[in-house]
């Protein structure tokens, strides 16, 4: 009797592990393929491949992003993904929708995907979801709708390295 209600829990347990990622509420949030940690050129290569239009590339230390224009949503929106600046690692994508009231039709799309947030504040709509150290704010009012997806660990070495590079001008400024 034991043995068995041990293998049943056993059994459990790993439908648990196998079915939870697809559930919504363990699975990482990323935006579409663009893997988190994702280099420069591979987001070009990608978006290239996802048919997205490019509007800008910088490249400057401490300031590394691209910028594409495209159809997201049943609406063209602007793309801007961000990159660490020293290991050059995709640590957050923005999008941004003007001129188009997107929030309420995004906020269903999302709910049905990552389900309820971890934290809304509905007279301002700002809803914010976050899965294993990920994380999806959706900010929306009548002019602009504004959906970010972050890395959190990766958004921390964006962090450290900026503190880098201003250690680094400090040290050349006082030489």
């Amino acid at each position: 009797m034991k043995i068995q209600l041990l293998t049943n829990w056993a059994i459990l347990v790993l439908l648990a592990v196998i079915l939870l990622p697809e559930s919504g509420t363990a699975a990482l949030i990323q935006f579409r393929d663009f893997d988190w940690g994702l280099s420069l050129y591979g987001t070009e290569l990608l978006a290239a491949e996802t048919g997205f239009i490019l509007e800008e590339k910088v490249t400057d230390p401490g300031n590394l992003f691209l910028t594409y224009q495209a159809s997201i949503f049943e609406e063209t929106c602007r793309i801007e993904f961000n990159f660490t600046p020293l290991s050059q690692k995709l640590y957050t994508v923005r999008l941004e929708w003007e001129g188009a009231y997107r929030g309420n039709f995004i906020l269903k799309e999302l709910l049905q995907r990552y389900h309820s947030p971890r934290e809304e504040i509905p007279g301002a709509n700002i809803h914010i979801w976050t899965r294993k150290f990920t994380e999806l704010e959706l900010r929306y009012d009548r002019e602009i709708t504004v959906l970010t997806y972050s890395n959190l660990n990766l958004w921390k070495d964006f962090k450290e390295e900026m503190e880098r590079i201003e250690e680094e001008k400090d040290n050349d400024e006082t030489e």
